[in-house]
């Protein structure tokens, strides 16, 4: 693939990889409203220096990468997109694709507060499943 870099044009070779160590943030069963976790159809896994550099994540970036986000779901109706970044679920910091697991299993209610970092920087969004189902 050819790419420009510095006002110059450089030759870099593209090697696509499928992702180890997905993980899904929910149960994607066919009873959502009876199941405690949250951000149902929510795929993540590690930020590792591979993902880190395909995505331009700075360096001072901590969190889980979002691999997959069914359509339909209320994360992708919040505006939740594969390739961001969840730094915080419920203000709770993610460092990793199991915390973000462990942090959206046996929620209390439905509505998940997420700082979110995109290429276009860091927001928050709220996903609301109460009314999924």
């Amino acid at each position: 693939m050819r790419v420009w870099h510095d006002g110059a044009a450089k030759t870099v070779e593209v090697v696509v990889n499928q992702q180890k160590e997905e993980k899904s943030l929910a149960k994607n069963d066919s009873s959502p409203s009876d199941s405690s976790d949250t951000l149902q159809g929510v795929g993540v896994a590690d930020l590792n220096s591979e993902m880190r550099q395909q995505l331009s994540v700075p360096e001072n970036i901590k969190g889980a990468v979002v691999t997959q986000v069914d359509p339909g779901s209320a994360a992708a109706d919040a505006g939740l997109k594969q390739g961001d970044v969840i730094l915080e679920i419920n203000k709770h910091s993610v460092r990793s694709a199991d915390e973000a697991v462990k942090l959206t299993t046996n929620a209390k209610d439905k509505i998940t507060l997420l700082h979110v970092w995109s290429s276009d920087g860091s927001h928050y969004l709220v996903v609301d499943e109460s009314k999924a189902g």
